[in-house]
């Protein structure tokens, strides 16, 4: 149906809609809009737009996200739009409404005055969202996510509505479903593009850097492993910490490039010390995602780095989770380690690694999160879970790592524990892959 006038109506009509839901009535007896293509959407808002500067008000925009329902086919792909859209409808008769897609819609209304109407709006919109779908019997959780828009200085016109309304969108989350736009999220996203296209040419020319921190017997002091990480001085910016970029490379499809970087850079220096006599041996673990696993040329990046030196050992740090490749991510992983590399499950202990998990794969060790590392001491709780999961390693026969360690009274627990290894700001802070040379000792050392 046509968009009636939105002329004289004011946000209380709205209002009365969700008492009426609250109440367990059906919002309106209104019939639900008629759904629009996207042009028709845009052509449409761009006619509110005109009327409502005209009449001083404003317009809001939506976008509308859900969890779809799965496996749904034939008829019930039409069902449950036409439920939404009927849902959303019933709170005005001024509402436009376009999907994009089975679970995701454009919603449009003007006549609102102010930014507090808009999040009323909202408001409604989540509420009429909130109870269950029923299909084929079982309810369904719409699990629903706004992102609004209001007409105003920052978004004048159709394409910055839209645009505004999907950067709210993707600021929802689990504690606040509705979004309204700010300013901030547009410069934040520029900020972010910046980013990319600067981590990708620093990439791209191989000046991303590497850092290492050593890892230590806890019972000997001696120098065991590196843990390897990438490093990024962003021209004109300065340092940028790992967790602001590391997502980053991975978004934007260069995460294995500088993983291999990273890692090549840190053989070269560990074979130098091996060779030169500094190293008996020495492993060098590098965290790795399952998305980098399944890089194809990930296999190959690994088997050359092994080849270097057979005193230089590759370690393969993961967090074990559920991807839905995760059979493919185990065979690659049992091939490398049958080549020479080790592998370790990372965050043990908070993480998602089970029995069957620790045992069906090629794991030799263990990293003890940081976080339990740090409760140890002053929590009889917290040391009884260390130990239990040292005493677990052992029966699997797996090398345990204790990471986070800050002070020598949590060192010396660890060993009392059973702990082989130990890697924290103790022991020392990572240093650039030049200065891996200076750190051939532990600071912490018993010995």
């Amino acid at each position: 149906m046509e968009t009636q006038s939105m002329h004289g109506i004011e946000p209380v009509q709205m209002v009365g809609g969700l008492r009426r839901l609250k109440a367990g009535n059906p919002m309106s007896q209104r019939v639900s809009p008629t759904q629009l293509s996207l042009g028709q959407f845009a052509a449409g808002l761009q006619q509110e737009i005109d009327r409502a500067l005209a009449d001083e008000r404003t317009v809001l925009v939506l976008r509308v996200l859900h969890r779809p329902v799965p496996g749904y086919e034939g008829d019930l792909r039409k069902v449950v739009p036409v439920e939404i859209r009927d849902r959303i409808g019933s709170i005005s008769e001024l509402i436009r409404l376009s999907a994009i897609s089975s679970s995701e819609f454009l919603v449009s209304i003007g006549s609102l005055r102010r930014r507090s109407d808009g999040e009323e709006f909202v408001g409604l919109v989540l509420q009429a969202l909130r109870p269950p779908i029923v299909v084929d019997g079982l309810p369904h959780h719409l699990d629903p996510r706004v992102g609004a828009a209001l007409l105003d200085r920052e978004n004048p016109s159709v394409e910055l509505l839209l645009d505004g309304a999907a950067l709210a969108l993707s600021e929802s989350d689990d504690r606040h479903h509705g979004m309204m736009f700010h300013p901030y999220q547009r410069v934040r996203r520029q900020r972010q593009s910046a980013m990319e296209h600067d981590l990708r040419a620093a990439v791209l020319a191989n000046e991303a850097g590497s850092a290492v921190q050593p890892a230590y017997d806890l019972a000997t002091g001696e120098l065991r492993a590196f843990e390897v990480f990438a490093r990024w001085n962003r021209a004109g910016k300065g340092h940028v910490p790992a967790a602001e970029f590391v997502q980053v490379a991975e978004e934007i499809g260069v995460s294995h490039i500088l993983g291999r970087q990273v890692l090549q850079r840190a053989l070269f220096v560990a074979s130098d010390l091996v060779d030169g006599g500094h190293l008996s041996d020495i492993t060098l673990w590098a965290n790795v995602a399952p998305g980098e696993v399944m890089h194809p040329e990930f296999f190959n990046t690994i088997t050359a780095a092994i080849s270097i030196n057979p005193r230089v050992r590759v370690g393969l740090e993961l967090s074990p989770s559920p991807p839905a490749d995760a059979n493919e991510i185990h065979e690659v992983l049992k091939q490398l380690v049958a080549r020479g590399a080790r592998a370790a499950v990372g965050d043990f202990g908070i993480g998602n690694a089970n029995l069957t998990v620790l045992r069906q794969l090629p794991f030799d060790s263990v990293k003890i999160d940081r976080s339990l590392t740090r409760q140890i001491v002053g929590s009889e709780q917290s040391a009884d879970v260390v130990k239990m999961l040292i005493e677990l390693a052992a029966l699997l026969d797996f090398e345990v790592t204790a990471q986070g360690i800050e002070t020598e009274a949590q060192a010396e627990l660890l060993r009392s524990l059973g702990c082989a290894i130990g890697q924290g700001y103790h022991f020392g802070v990572p240093v650039d892959i030049a200065e891996i040379g200076t750190i051939l000792r532990p600071s912490g050392s018993s010995s």
